[in-house]
């Protein structure tokens, strides 16, 4: 095979050059042998460090490979099967589907097969969450696709993956790939925290670029989703990394050529239809991307994480291994270098890759554009909003996205937070208003809803475009959940001939009528409880020294009585 480096770097270089991208770390392994190695650019542009192959840079979700592999390691130990439902392992499991949950298998949750969309504002508005809060949420997410029926990219699941290492064997994730993937490939310049990365001597700084600026942006600490994308790396490390899928140091790992097939292996056809006639259409083997270029069977994956954008490929074919890392975020840079740098080593003519996904940037532009217009086209400029703005104001929550806190500034506009996401109200017409987060790039619609009482009591936002849009429902100040609060309501209250009996079931109120009615409510306001499923039906405690009496309603009844015992 005839390689020329010096084309090869320059093609990097008129890359990074035409993106704007600060640093470049590039890989190139052939034949068993680290043909380049190499940092271009500068990893920190303030203090004009240059990049070297050490430097590192985060991977994003070209970490998933290290997971799949973790998995691989359980399987041929003999202490996981691949096709054994999640639940046997860990029995807490639970998706919003029951028979997902019964049925999804270790395999399901590595190729996207679990019918779920992305549902990623769940963890990438609340880093501080652990995997086992993450776990715990996955009930309440709405699927958008039955089990297996089709391709959808989804990172929660590789967290369940990463959960299910620590269930087996009572090592976390990252002591389990440390130990058992990078120790053993002698990848010792990898980590799986940025923390630990800025502890370095040799590491990037993350960049964005807005318009024609390039500015600094901020680490994203993605601790709690590490299995599906925290690892960070420099090029000499991923250099190893590359050679053992190649099959040049399998025995470090793994016991038997079988295991690294099956990584290998496409599971999941991908339906999105090639963007050009040299590519084929995708499969999705366990945390790689099967597809032809130009006649060559490829395997890889990208990587995006705030700042960062990384490509990991190899062609089995012609024992190639290419890895691109690149500290500027969403850049389509690694892809472009990717594939010029296999035109050259394939020996064909290379193709404009540049002007390609440029042309791609640019059609995206437009549609954004469209988007807007057609959004502004669609607004009733005069349809005022039907409450004040401080009716609006106060805490929301949905049991899978967390917590919506909605304040008012003093120029009157709105403040929002999605958890640890901050951002800005606008009304937009009638009771919608744009919410603009700093980290996303286009508002969201957010429609408040009255109950029938005139109370603005929830809010629904699409932050899943292909499922139902997400609701949230005011919640209460916490100390309305204290314990010792509820529990003050609990007893025996007598109305007439009918007895309601009030009981405390975990943060609610239960509420039963022998024969009539059973329902749990949650605070609304201080003695004030509304039904957790209707808003039509709420109840009012007055309390005195003497007693305290309720007073339950709904649309058209009431029933007013006094508690007997205490």
């Amino acid at each position: 095979m005839n390689i020329d480096i010096e084309a090869i770097e320059n093609w990097v270089e008129e890359t990074r050059h035409r993106w704007k991208v600060p640093a470049i770390g590039l890989a190139l392994v052939i034949n068993g042998k680290e043909e380049l190695l190499r940092g271009f650019g500068q990893r920190d542009l303030d203090l004009a460090l240059p990049a070297t192959e050490s430097t590192l840079f985060a991977i994003g979700s070209c970490t998933k490979a290290f997971t799949a592999t973790a998995l691989a390691l359980l399987v041929e130990r003999g202490l996981m099967q691949w096709n054994v439902p999640v639940k046997e392992y860990i029995p807490s499991f639970e998706l919003y589907d029951r028979d997902a949950s019964a049925k999804i298998t270790p395999v399901d949750l590595l190729i996207h097969s679990s019918g779920l969309p992305r549902h990623d504002l769940v963890w990438y508005s609340a880093p501080q969450l652990s995997r086992k809060d993450l776990l715990s949420r996955l009930r309440y997410l709405e699927p958008s696709k039955d089990l297996r029926s089709a391709w959808q990219y989804q990172n929660l699941m590789y967290v369940v993956a990463g959960y299910l290492i620590q269930e087996l064997t009572g090592m976390t994730w990252e002591d389990f790939v440390l130990t058992h993937i990078l120790k053993p490939l002698g990848m010792s310049n990898t980590n799986f925290s940025v923390r630990v990365s800025q502890l370095s001597t040799d590491y990037a700084l993350p960049y964005v670029q807005e318009n024609e600026a390039v500015r600094r942006t901020d680490f994203f600490d993605l601790d709690a989703m590490g299995p599906a994308g925290s690892i960070n790396s420099c090029v000499r490390d991923m250099a190893k990394w590359l050679l053992f899928h190649l099959g040049y140091s399998t025995h470090e790992i793994f016991g038997s050529t079988s295991s690294l097939e099956k990584l290998h292996t496409p599971h999941m056809p991908i339906s999105t239809p090639p963007r050009y006639e040299e590519l084929s259409y995708q499969d999705y083997c366990l945390g790689w991307v099967s597809q032809t270029y130009r006649g060559r069977r490829l395997l890889y994956h990208g990587g995006n994480i705030d700042g960062f954008s990384a490509l990991t490929s190899f062609c089995p074919e012609l024992s190639i291994g290419l890895v691109v890392l690149s500290n500027m975020g969403q850049s389509p840079a690694p892809q472009a270098i990717t594939f010029g740098i296999y035109d050259r080593l394939f020996g064909m003519s290379p193709l404009d890759w540049n002007a390609r996904l440029e042309s791609e940037q640019e059609q995206s532009r437009k549609m954004t554009t469209l988007g807007r217009e057609f959004r502004e086209k669609d607004r009733k400029p005069d349809a005022a909003h039907s409450h004040s703005l401080e009716d609006y104001t106060g805490t929301y929550s949905h049991p899978g996205y967390g917590t919506l806190q909605i304040s008012q500034e003093e120029d009157g506009s709105l403040s929002v937070r999605l958890n640890e996401l901050s951002g800005r109200g606008a009304h937009y017409h009638y009771n919608t208003f744009l919410l603009e987060f700093e980290k996303l790039p286009s508002p969201l619609p957010a429609t408040f809803t009255a109950n029938s009482r005139g109370i603005v009591d929830r809010v629904s936002i699409p932050l899943e475009a292909s499922v139902s849009e997400v609701v949230f429902r005011r919640r209460a100040a916490e100390e309305l959940y204290d314990r010792s609060y509820l529990q003050s309501f609990v007893g025996d209250y007598i109305a007439e001939s009918k007895t309601v009996t009030v009981t405390l079931d975990r943060d609610a109120l239960r509420l039963v009528i022998p024969g009539e009615l059973d329902i749990s409510m949650i605070p609304e306001n201080l003695n004030t409880f509304v039904a957790i499923n209707t808003s039509s039906i709420y109840a009012e405690f007055a309390v005195s020294e003497e007693t305290t009496r309720l007073i339950l309603a709904g649309p058209e009844w009431a029933i007013e009585a006094q508690r007997t015992t205490a």
